[in-house]
């Protein structure tokens, strides 16, 4: 096949491509599933590539606006084009579920012409464009400016953010605190691992151990402004937030610009009454494998095993109450106290002797 006739058959390959068909290997040919996307304009798909885990990503061009989920309302599944003809890159699940598109050009004409993907899930498409266009299909601008009519261009995509921040070192000064003092909560939450996007907010909750919570809000950027992929943040908890001695769970979650919220991380914080004879503590350690022996995945299980404790009298008991937690995530271990027995406070030195339950189960 010659040249010509090889680059005549791709654009009629082309111009028929406004939907994505997928079809079995099979001597059959069975049907799987089709998509359609598009809008009145002039839609073309130019190329399609996979990644590792079999998400599809089309690029080409569209004219006027164009749906590219129209099976369903998703928000950001619709784009209008700045000219004549913008460029696409648009990413399909497995199943061809819309998952995202992205929009770049000009207000002339812009296509997009191959689209391939690295080991490490960015994305290279090429293409010409004219006149002026601007590649950065997120809220920032870059912009290239053709040469002559129209002029050849390479981009690059990094992955994109959909994994939410996470959180690490939660820590409240002072801690075991007062029951009528305050304390200063404070976390670091990073998405540098997970997106590189900056972080747009941090909430916190203080809860008791079964649930109910004693205190929420939102939390401030240590520098003063949230303006990175990572950032130190923090929150004062007034006096007068905690009605009783009791080991509370500091619970802090982040979330990054693209909107994605990361999963909260707890750390235990003790409140004390200083009327009254009382130990307490908290803190973590490091346990490495081998050294819970609960079952088997807990026995391979390393990580940070958080405590926090307290215990104390009440006038006229003759046995302490209080409360002990230990959870050691990476093992599924949670111990929760039950029942103390006694109570010892010698100088500096303190014990005592209870039951409880791990897991919710045992005395």
């Amino acid at each position: 096949m010659s040249s010509q006739s090889s680059a005549s058959l791709r654009w009629s390959l082309l111009i028929l491509a406004g939907f994505l068909l997928q079809v079995v290997p099979a001597h059959g040919q069975d049907f799987v599933w089709a998509k359609q996307m598009g809008g009145l304009g002039f839609d073309v798909s130019a190329d399609v590539a996979l990644d590792s885990s079999g998400n599809i990503y089309t690029t080409g061009l569209f004219n006027g606006t164009a749906d590219f989920d129209p099976e369903n309302v998703t928000v950001g599944d619709t784009l209008t084009s700045a000219g004549s003809s913008d460029i696409f890159v648009s990413k399909l699940d497995g199943a061809g579920d819309f998952v995202w598109v992205k929009q770049m050009g000009g207000v002339t004409f812009d296509v997009a012409l191959g689209v391939v993907l690295d080991g490490s899930g960015n994305i290279y498409t090429t293409g010409r464009f004219q006149d002026t266009a601007d590649f950065d299909p997120g809220a920032d601008t870059f912009t290239l400016t053709s040469a002559g009519e129209a002029d050849i261009f390479v981009s690059k995509l990094g992955p994109a953010d959909s994994d939410g921040p996470i959180v690490s070192d939660v820590l409240a000064d002072p801690d075991p605190v007062s029951i009528s003092s305050g304390t200063t909560l404070t976390a670091i939450v990073d998405d540098s691992d997970t997106g590189n996007s900056d972080i747009a907010s941090s909430d916190y909750e203080i809860r008791r151990t079964e649930g109910s919570v004693v205190a929420s809000g939102s939390m401030a950027a240590q520098d003063s402004e949230l303006n990175s992929p990572t950032e130190t943040v923090e929150t004062l908890i007034v006096a007068g937030t905690f009605t009783e001695a009791a080991v509370y769970e500091a619970c802090v979650k982040g979330e990054d610009e693209p909107g994605n919220v990361g999963e909260e991380t707890c750390a235990f914080l003790v409140v004390y009454d200083p009327t009254a004879g009382f130990v307490s503590g908290g803190g973590w350690v490091q346990s490495e494998a081998g050294y819970c022996q609960l079952d088997e995945a807990c026995e391979t299980a390393q990580g940070k095993a958080n405590f926090g404790f307290i215990s104390r009298y009440k006038q006229g008991a003759q046995t302490p109450t209080g409360e002990t937690q230990f959870q050691f995530a990476a093992g599924n271990l949670n111990f929760h106290s039950d029942s103390y027995d006694w109570l010892v406070i010698a100088g500096p030195r303190a014990q005592y002797k209870g039951s409880g339950k791990i897991n919710g189960v045992g005395d």
